[in-house]
């Protein structure tokens, strides 16, 4: 999630004991059976994510996606009546690139 296409971190956590009690919580799901290898794996993946938060793309794609399903020209416009969802997350990844590309400018 950190590289430079989908902008890098939007809204990393830098507070340890939130990120810690994710980790546990995911690791604490393996079965009684999973080796410390295992547990150990999972809990320093898990932590990892749970610290770099959503990317700066995804951040601008949700709000480019409520901006557009707000807007009043969507409500009754015949030209998106076929659009289906995959298609308004689409535009707004479109969107959401546009703008990284604009911030790099």
């Amino acid at each position: 999630m950190s590289n430079q296409k989908d902008g890098g971190p939007a809204f990393p956590c830098s507070e340890n004991g939130t990120s810690h009690t994710i980790a546990m919580a995911e690791m604490l799901q393996l079965p009684e059976t999973a080796s410390t290898e295992e547990k150990d794996k999972i809990y320093i993946q898990t932590k990892a994510n749970a610290m770099q938060g959503m990317s700066l793309r995804d951040y601008f794609a949700a709000q480019a996606l409520q901006g557009t399903l707000a807007s009043p020209q969507i409500k009754g416009n015949s030209d998106l009546d076929n659009w289906r969802y995959a298609d308004f997350a689409q535009f707004a990844y479109s969107l959401a690139d546009a703008m990284l590309a604009a911030r790099s400018a």
